[in-house]
C-alpha cells in the first residue's frame, strides 16, 4: 500500500488552493501554517499573496518533507505527527505559539485517517472525534484572536447528529464568515461530498454565537452560488448544509397558499422501525421462504421482482423486520436509495425488509396517498434535504417524523388511493410500464394540490 493511501493523501487542487486564498479578508497576514501539507499547494498558493509572510508547513510523509524543501525553501518544513507530542520539540513553530500565535491557517486535513480521539471543547464536554475534527480543534487553538482559518472538511460536519453539540462549541470559539459546499468531484479518487470554513477566532472573552450564518454552493467554476442565511436557534438542533435549508424554504414558500392543513408526519405515525441486515446472516438465505427486500428492488411507487430473495422467516433475527399489507417503505441509507418510497401492496402479504429500509405503519391518513405524497416534489424535497452524512446518505427515524404532510379530504385521499390500486393491480404490465404510470400519477397528485391553493 503506498503512502497516499495509508495516510489519506488528497491534494487541494490549484484551482481551490487559489480560491481558499483569495477569500480571506485581510491583507495584514504574517504568519500563516497548514499542519497537513501534502505537496504544499496551499502555502504556495498563499505566497503569491503575501509574499512577505512566514511559512510553516508540517506533514507526516518525510518524502514529501524533502520534496517541498527543495522546491519552497521559504516555506519552514518540519516532518512528524501534527497531533502528537513530537510537534511542540520544533522550536521555530514553538516560539510562534508561545507568543502572538498564528495569523492564518490553510487546511486540508486528512479524512479518517486513525481512530476516534476523545476531546474535551468547551466546558468539559467530551466529544469522540475523527482525526480530521480533531485538527480542527488545533487549528482554532493555534491561531491568535482574530485570525482566520480556512478549512476542507467532510460535508457530514455541517448534518451529522453525532456533531450537533460540537458545533455549537465550536461556534462559541469562533464566527463563520463562509461555510459553503465545494462540488462534486472536486477531489480525485474521492466520492465523499466536502464543505469549505472560512473563520475568525473570536476574542478571549467573547463565546456569544453569531446570529445569522451565511451557506452558499460553490461550483465547478468556483463561484459562489445559491446562498442561504439563516438564523441560529439555540432550540432546535444546528444544521448547516444548504440543502436541508433549501428544502425547507422550499416547503415554506407553499406553506399559506395551500388550503388543506399541514401536520407533520408524526402525528400519523403507529410503528417506524428499520429491517434486518443480511451481511452476516447468509446461512438465512433459502430457495423457498418469505421474500426479502433490498432498496434495489424499491422502484419508484412500486417493488421490482426483478431479482427475488427469500429467507427463512422462522428465525427470530427477523422478528421486528416482518412488514404487513399497506405498510410504507423508505430507503433509509445510501445516496442513490434516498427518496425511494413504496407501499406493501396486497400482493404481497408477507415481506421482510433490509436493514437499509424503513418501514412505516400509520393511522389517520390513507397509506397510499401518502404514499403517492411522499414520492411528489413535495415529500421528496424535504426527504433529500433531512439527509444526512458525506459519503453515504442516510435518514434518521426524527428525520422521518419531522417531514411535514399535506393532509386534503379523505374522500380525495381515497380518489388517488384507488388510482394508485389499479396501477398496481394491472395484470401483464411490466414494472417500467407500471413506474410510468405512476410518475403521471405523482404529476396529477402535485397539480391538485397546487388548483387547491
Amino acid at each position: 500500500m503506498n503512502k497516499k493511501s495509508i495516510y489519506k493523501q488528497y491534494f487541494t487542487p490549484n484551482k481551490l488552493a487559489n480560491y481558499m486564498v483569495n477569500i480571506i479578508p485581510s491583507n495584514a497576514v504574517s504568519n500563516i501554517i497548514d499542519l497537513s501539507m501534502g505537496e504544499c499547494g496551499l502555502l504556495e498558493e498563499a505566497k503569491k499573496r503575501w509574499n512577505n509572510a512566514t511559512y510553516f508547513g508540517v506533514d507526516i510523509d518525510s518524502d514529501l518533507i524533502k520534496k517541498i524543501h527543495n522546491r519552497s525553501p521559504y516555506i519552514n518544513t518540519y516532518c512528524c505527527d501534527s497531533l502528537s507530542d513530537k510537534l511542540d520539540n520544533w522550536g521555530k513553530y514553538h516560539k510562534v505559539v508561545c507568543n502572538n500565535k498564528f495569523d492564518l491557517a490553510l487546511a486540508n486535513p486528512p479524512f479518517n485517517y486513525r481512530k476516534q480521539s476523545v476531546c474535551f471543547v468547551g466546558d468539559r464536554n467530551k466529544f469522540s472525534l475523527p482525526v480530521e475534527m480533531v485538527f480542527f480543534l488545533k487549528y482554532i487553538d493555534i491561531i491568535r484572536p482574530g485570525g482566520y482559518i480556512c478549512i476542507i472538511l467532510p460535508y457530514g460536519f455541517l448534518s451529522l447528529e453525532s456533531y450537533a453539540e460540537f458545533r455549537i462549541e465550536i461556534l462559541k470559539k469562533v464566527t463563520f464568515l463562509k461555510v459553503s459546499k465545494i462540488f462534486d468531484k472536486c477531489f480525485d479518487q474521492i466520492d465523499a461530498e466536502t464543505c469549505l470554513l472560512l473563520m475568525q477566532k473570536k476574542m478571549c472573552n467573547d463565546n456569544k454565537i453569531q446570529n445569522e450564518i451565511e451557506l452558499s454552493y460553490i461550483d465547478e467554476n468556483f463561484n459562489e452560488i445559491k446562498q442561504h442565511k439563516i438564523k441560529y436557534n439555540s432550540i432546535k438542533p444546528l444544521r448547516l448544509d444548504l440543502e436541508y435549508h433549501h428544502s425547507m424554504s422550499f416547503f415554506s414558500s407553499y406553506e399559506n397558499k395551500l388550503c388543506y392543513r399541514i401536520v407533520e408526519l408524526s402525528s400519523f405515525i403507529r410503528e417506524c422501525k428499520r429491517g434486518k441486515s443480511l451481511t452476516k446472516k447468509k446461512e438465512l438465505i433459502v430457495e423457498r421462504g418469505t421474500r426479502f427486500v433490498h432498496t434495489t428492488e424499491l422502484k419508484q411507487l412500486v417493488i421490482s421482482n426483478s431479482s427475488v430473495t427469500h429467507v427463512n422467516a422462522k428465525n427470530d433475527y427477523f422478528k421486528t423486520a416482518v412488514t404487513d399489507i399497506n405498510d410504507i417503505l423508505i430507503g433509509r441509507v445510501g445516496s442513490a436509495c434516498i427518496g425511494k418510497v413504496a407501499i406493501v401492496y396486497r400482493k404481497y402479504p408477507k415481506l421482510i425488509i433490509s436493514d437499509c429500509i424503513f418501514k412505516l405503519r400509520v393511522e389517520g391518513i390513507d397509506p397510499y396517498y401518502l404514499t403517492l405524497y411522499l414520492s411528489s416534489k413535495y415529500g421528496q424535497t424535504q426527504i433529500k434535504g433531512v439527509s444526512r452524512g458525506s459519503c453515504s446518505k442516510y435518514l434518521t427515524i426524527t428525520d422521518i417524523y419531522n417531514i411535514k404532510v399535506i393532509i386534503p379530504d379523505y374522500s380525495e385521499q381515497l380518489m388517488f388511493r384507488l388510482k394508485y390500486i389499479d396501477i398496481l393491480s394491472k395484470a401483464g404490465y411490466h414494472t417500467e410500464n407500471k413506474i410510468i404510470l405512476l410518475k403521471g400519477l405523482v404529476q396529477e397528485l402535485e397539480e391538485f394540490l397546487e388548483r387547491s391553493n
